[in-house]
């Protein structure tokens, strides 16, 4: 199967797992990223994934009429980005160290 068809499976698997529990963005991101070439595309592939994530998160405080009190409560906003970032780039970024399908020079 395509490399890229399994990371886009894992988004989608990062996405159904989050709606349950915050642990869907690091096991998506470590299935991400051990389908992911190189240091810079598991990072990339991260910061894509986090932002997929509070993308769809953000759609549906919208889709509920939430999203302007969301907002209002600016601290957790920025709180909930940046722990949605961080979760899903450093869980790409460890696995990829480990994946058989990483180029091993840096």
């Amino acid at each position: 199967m395509n490399r890229w068809i399994l990371i886009a499976l894992s988004f989608l698997l990062a996405l159904a797992l989050s709606i349950i529990h915050w642990a869907g963005i690091i096991i998506g991101g470590l299935i991400a990223g051990y389908f992911s070439r190189n240091f810079k595309e598991a990072l990339a592939v991260g910061f894509a994934m986090g932002f997929f994530i509070y993308g769809a998160f953000m759609a549906y405080l919208a889709y509920m009429g939430m999203l302007e009190k969301f907002l209002a409560l600016s601290p957790l906003s920025y709180i909930s980005l940046v722990l949605c970032l961080v979760l899903a780039v450093i869980s790409t970024i460890i696995t990829n160290f480990f994946s058989p399908y990483a180029v091993k020079n840096l």
